[in-house]
């Protein structure tokens, strides 16, 4: 095997054609790369952690070995394909996500964290030797945190570089990543920042706070909102004569965009929007239109890019400025104000190294306040609660009721009884109020933000069903292998496999025990669960379309897993041996909380238009968009089938009894 050589490495990302130096930090963790060792690169957005990225593939490529390149969104994984086409070949990349496979069979693989865990739970590819996890702080999320932990403790023979610029201190991570592989975990950090920050709040709307920016040569300028809709909506309201580009940067612009076709319905309004040096980005444009906005906005073409939170997952838009449009944001549950991790995320990405002294982060005040407090509102309703509350003291005759609350804080007044209605009226006509699910935040929350560090990556360790079935599938796979499977050997493993992986989390340890109790029972519903499921088949009460996955909590453990798998027919249930149905593709995959669902009406559907190709697969589609956009209206529907079902079961008991 051939180990390629540093000096040429070095030598590479000095050359004249890159105009590179390693900065410290750099050389530090490519050494460590070669060393054989696990490495956790914890430093600032902009200090050149993909280059090390790029150390690590270079080692694969030499070594003709496979390596992954994991990113947490398409967008991201996108971005890295083609970066990385340039830099090592496009027939060395491939690409994989949940919908696009490119050169499935390269020596490095850009995709997203969910393929390689996938991957990860069959344990099955043996030639992976390197894994780079970029956006690593991923690891934390609520609802995708398990595919950053699952690949560390099923690929024993990788070497992971781990990277992110808010990782916060993971020592007992660490530990079970060296327990479990033999190898060190070298942590490399730093703070310094190729280009410093400085930070201002603005009591001013976002279009103000937008042209301010711009007449004080601090453009281009990345506006983050957190929704898609909300990007569109003020990238639209930004063609102004204000920001309106030249005769000569219109030509400039236009001569940049000649090559792409804008032949989709969005496509027209894309054109006149970066035809006026405005961009959008956000994952929901087409990867065309993506890749224009970044390569323009590389090339400092555009003066604003409207966009979400994506700029925080490390998606190349090299910019002067981000300007928060809110401090607050939907967090999967409910709306909240920024963590300290997402705020530095994207904070971060200011300021362009080689361009800029300073990057600049801002954020404004909310846009009701502003509006209230520029035509005087705030005072009025101030002066009219006085008002009420003199009159109040002086004339007990008549009882008027002042508002609990000041307007200033909750904007919403209890009614109050005025002599001058209509001016109240005229005032609160006027007054402006946040919208639904708003949460305040002041230059203070601002202030705090700033000054505040990560927290230490918290463990979100789960398991579905879809795991449950990888990890058997893989274990009887390799059972098969070695012609053992035929007394339950690959049943076995796979148990041990799940307990292995539980016990190498570092989930908390109640949980840790809640898991390992699930994965060890062995008792009662075995052996009968295939009897069981097949008498619900045969009974009116349990028709065969009806999903099985349970809507209570039991459903959170493996064996109801394991039961609604074998119901659902993927696997064999034979006594204490599982079997996954040979007729099973090998990359088969449960992603969503409810994926059963669609397994279990496919056979209905297929009977129910067995004459209409096309209406099945209008049919087929909708459920599956259902599943993946919104699971919840499917799962209430489940669950007042069932309770149908079982108010059913209890009439025809009671009439039997009479």
């Amino acid at each position: 095997m051939v180990r390629p050589s540093l000096e040429i490495l070095f030598s590479n990302v000095r050359s004249r054609e890159r105009g590179l130096e390693l900065y410290d930090a750099q050389r530090e963790a490519i050494e460590q790369i070669f060393d054989d060792v696990h490495v956790v690169l914890n430093t600032p957005t902009g200090s050149g952690k993909s280059l090390v990225a790029m150390a690590m593939l270079f080692r694969a490529v030499a070594e003709e070995a496979r390596a992954y390149y994991t990113c947490p969104v398409k967008a991201l994984v996108s971005e890295k394909f083609f970066a990385l086409c340039r830099d090592f070949g496009s027939e060395l990349i491939g690409m994989a996500t949940g919908d696009v496979s490119i050169n499935s069979q390269a020596s490095i693989i850009c995709c997203t964290a969910e393929v390689l865990a996938n991957v990860a739970l069959r344990g099955a590819n043996h030639d992976l030797q390197y894994a780079v996890m970029d956006e690593f702080h991923f690891f934390a999320d609520k609802g995708r945190g398990y595919a950053w932990e699952v690949p560390l403790f099923r690929l024993p023979q990788v070497t992971f570089l781990l990277m992110s610029a808010t990782m916060g201190r993971n020592e007992a991570l660490n530990a079970n990543l060296e327990r479990f592989t033999g190898r060190e975990v070298s942590v490399v950090t730093s703070t310094e920042r190729p280009v410093p920050l400085d930070w201002s709040y603005l009591f001013k709307n976002v279009r103000e706070a937008i042209f301010e920016l711009v007449a004080d040569g601090r453009a281009p300028i990345y506006v983050v909102s957190f929704t898609q809709d909300a990007a569109a909506t003020l990238a639209q309201s930004l063609i102004t004569k204000e920001l309106a580009p030249s005769e000569e940067q219109k030509h400039t612009l236009s001569e940049a965009m000649k090559s792409t076709d804008f032949d989709t319905p969005y496509g027209p309004s894309l054109r006149a929007l970066l035809l006026n040096g405005i961009g959008l980005h956000h994952a929901g444009l087409i990867p065309k239109y993506r890749l224009l906005v970044e390569q323009m906005a590389q090339s400092g073409l555009l003066t604003c890019i409207c966009g979400t939170d994506t700029l925080g997952v490390g998606v190349n838009v090299p910019i002067r400025s981000v300007l928060f449009t809110q401090l607050c944001k939907y967090n999967g549950e409910s709306t909240a104000l920024l963590s300290a991790r997402d705020f530095h995320q994207i904070a971060g990405r200011a300021g362009r190294k080689g361009f800029d002294e300073a990057g600049s982060v801002v954020a404004v005040a909310p846009a009701h306040e502003v509006y209230n407090q520029k035509h005087g509102l705030i005072e009025k309703l101030k002066e009219e609660i006085k008002e009420i509350r003199r009159r109040g003291r002086r004339r007990r005759r008549r009882r008027e009721t002042a508002p609990r609350e000041t307007v200033d804080k909750c904007w919403k007044l209890q009614e109050v009884a005025i002599e001058k209605p209509k001016q109240k009226a005229s005032i609160w006509r006027r007054a402006r109020t946040p919208g639904p699910n708003f949460v305040r935040w002041t230059q203070k929350t601002f202030e705090e933000l700033t000054e505040s560090s990560p927290a230490a990556l918290e463990s979100q360790f789960q398991l579905s069903q879809g795991h449950v079935l990888s990890v058997l599938q893989g274990a009887q796979e390799r059972a098969d292998g070695r012609a053992t499977s035929v007394d339950g050997t690959s049943a076995w493993h796979g148990r041990e496999e799940l307990r292995e992986l539980i016990e190498l989390s570092v989930c908390s340890e109640e949980k840790k025990q809640h898991w390992q109790e699930q994965a060890s029972r062995r008792d009662e519903p075995f052996s009968m669960r295939g009897e069981v499921a097949e008498k619900r088949r045969q009974t009116d009460l349990w028709p065969d379309y009806i999903c099985c996955t349970p809507m209570d909590d039991t459903a959170k453990t493996v064996e109801s897993y394991i039961s609604a798998l074998g119901v659902a027919g993927l696997v064999e249930l034979h006594g204490d041996e599982i079997r996954v149905d040979s007729t099973l593709q090998r990359d088969f995959l449960l992603m969503e909380d409810v994926s059963l669902f669609l397994v279990d009406v496919l056979p209905l559907f297929q009977w129910r238009y067995s004459t209409d190709p096309r209406r099945l697969a209008r049919a087929i589609l909708q459920v599956v968009e259902a599943l993946c956009e919104g699971p919840v209206a499917v799962m209430r529907a489940q669950a007042r089938h069932f309770s149908r079902l079982r108010y059913a079961a209890a009439s025809h008991c009671v009439l039997r009894s009479l």
